[in-house]
């Protein structure tokens, strides 16, 4: 699956509970989440920003996405 797709995946579910909050969740915004994540894991702007990190770690452990491909180091194993 294209990580696009996911990101898209990712800010549709937010959008169907009403996560309007602080963040306009967008499939851009997904990205840039974890995007910035991986630069500076204390770049937490909002609460809601854990749920997409731990959607998208799970997406990346099983393998279902491609490769993470930005800048920082992506969390993928278990510390």
């Amino acid at each position: 699956m294209k990580r696009e797709d996911a990101y898209a995946a990712i800010a549709e579910v937010y959008a169907a509970w009403g996560y309007d909050g602080n963040v306009r969740w967008t499939p851009a915004t997904v990205a840039e989440t974890e995007q910035r994540l991986a630069v500076d894991d204390s770049d937490i702007w909002d609460p809601s920003v854990h749920f997409a990190d731990f959607a998208l770690q799970v997406l990346d452990r099983l393998g279902v996405v491609e490769p993470y491909d930005g800048p920082g180091d992506l969390r993928t194993t278990v510390s």
